[in-house]
């Protein structure tokens, strides 16, 4: 529901912020992402 609200539903956005935050939990070498990893702003 996060990345629902944080991107209006928009796929490219859901998209774009789901990639930023894989991207971001690999850079931590994290094994599970959540809501505090996930980038602000919307793509």
């Amino acid at each position: 529901m996060e990345i629902f609200r944080r991107t209006g539903g928009i796929a490219r956005a859901i998209d774009s912020l789901c990639c930023r935050a894989t991207l971001g939990g690999a850079i931590e070498q994290k094994q599970v992402i959540d809501t505090a990893d996930i980038p602000e702003e919307a793509g």
